[in-house]
């Protein structure tokens, strides 16, 4: 038996055939369209995405590389690597900036900015060629830059950034007002000085510091500056005199350099009967404290003979407190190590202090009297040889031994403190 299929199947499989290769014509349509469209969107924000460029590109029959119109940004920092401890810079870094196109870098301009979010630049300051940006303090200090090609649709650089610790200024503490030779020396009552300490393991740059007080005049005028270009070292001294090297008792053979911890600064003038002493560094941040207005000093001896410098405890504490203060009486620091004379003056100017101990005032006082008497005992001695005064030209005594242990009151007799010897100004007039 013969099987024949119908002219009406073959046409409805004819017909399916056709059917779906037209919708396969018309989805390729679809995605060339929307391939198009997404071709023409790309060339419409070719300006923006500064990514469009395949490796090479014919324009107008010039072939350009791909990001031909993006600048390179280029920075460079001094000191290239932190000079301090911990990573951080203690000198302020400087930062300089430069942008080119493949070497030509006109129509290029640079913008910074310090963010804390790294986010890119929204902005920023502009950029002056050659200008050094210095990094303030911090930890970190965040800095960031980019080049922008404003002649050709703004095209950018990447964003190139860099985290900087930074740490230039001193804190609360780290210098210390150390010793003061409030009184003079003997013989020259302007033969003043004052020594700052470095409480810490690393430079300080003091350029500029100042000590609020410890000038002529009243008020903020009253001060003292340091000049430009000093430093004092890790864990060092660094001395001010009222006198220059060559006029001051201060054993000194030549004028002391930039770096050896030393400059003179005519304008002192400390006051006798005491004041508040304020060190202040460059931007006028307090440093240090030494004493208080309307109070005697809290230690340091002025007498006919003995003039004894005003020594910071080993731990400075608040120098506003008696309690961290003391007078320098011990025997080595009257030597020529210090001085250029041994005889009445005692401190340690530029150098570690010496006394831990504090005499009381009526040990000082008594052994006061005693030079006074034994200077007096010899004018008249010499008076009578010649039966005339004459002037002493001879070296002066060394002062009284300075006992190793204070002594004790006697017995159920309180010392009275109105009857202890008071220091006498050199300037007080004598019979």
């Amino acid at each position: 038996m013969t099987f024949r299929t119908s002219s009406k199947n073959n046409f409805m499989y004819c017909y399916s055939l056709k059917a779906k290769s037209k919708i396969l014509q018309s989805i390729l349509r679809i995605s060339a369209a929307i391939f198009a469209i997404v071709f023409y969107v790309s060339v419409i924000n070719f300006g923006e995405t500064n990514a469009f460029f395949s490796d090479k590109a014919t324009i107008e029959g010039s072939t350009f590389s791909a990001g031909y119109w993006i600048p390179e940004i280029h920075m460079s920092v001094e000191p290239a690597e932190p000079d301090g401890k911990k990573g951080f810079y203690k000198t302020t870094p400087c930062v300089t900036l430069s942008a080119d196109i493949h070497g030509e870098e006109d129509g290029i301009d640079i913008f910074y900015e310090f963010s804390d979010d790294g986010n890119p630049i929204k902005g920023g300051e502009k950029y002056e060629e050659g200008k050094c940006v210095e990094i303030p303090d911090g930890d970190p200090t965040h800095f960031q830059a980019q080049a922008v090609n404003e002649e050709n649709d703004d095209w950018k650089s990447e964003v190139i950034s860099k985290d900087f610790k930074v740490k230039t200024g001193a804190d609360e503490g780290d210098v210390v007002i150390n010793e003061l030779m409030w009184m003079g020396s003997f013989g020259d009552n302007d033969d003043e000085w004052i020594e700052l300490r470095n409480t810490t393991d690393e430079d300080i740059d003091i350029s500029n510091w100042r000590i609020l007080g410890a000038g002529k005049g009243s008020g903020d005028r009253a001060h003292v500056q340091i000049p430009n270009g000093y430093t004092i070292e890790a864990n060092g001294y660094f001395l001010i005199t009222k006198k220059k090297w060559n006029k001051t008792e201060i054993s000194l053979s030549k004028d002391l350099d930039k770096n050896e911890g030393m400059t003179n600064v005519e304008g002192m003038d400390l006051d006798d009967n005491s004041e508040k002493l304020t060190l202040e560094d460059k931007n006028r941040k307090v440093i240090d404290v030494a004493w208080k207005d309307g109070c005697h000093w809290p230690a340091g001896w002025h007498g006919i003979f003995l003039h004894m410098s005003m020594e910071r405890d080993k731990k400075p504490d608040n120098g506003k407190d008696a309690s961290s203060w003391h007078t320098c009486v011990d025997s080595k620091c009257n030597d020529k190590t210090y001085w250029d004379h041994e005889g009445f003056d005692f401190g340690t100017p530029g150098k570690e202090n010496l006394s831990e101990d504090d005499l009381v005032d009526s040990i000082i006082a008594s052994m006061e009297k005693k030079i006074e008497d034994e200077q007096n005992a010899s004018l008249n001695k010499t008076e009578d040889s010649n039966n005339a005064p004459k002037e002493n030209k001879s070296a002066p005594p060394a002062p009284a031994e300075i006992p190793e242990t204070i002594p004790e009151p006697e017995p159920n007799i309180p010392p009275n403190p109105e009857t202890e010897q008071e220091p006498i100004n050199e300037n007080s007039p004598t019979e």
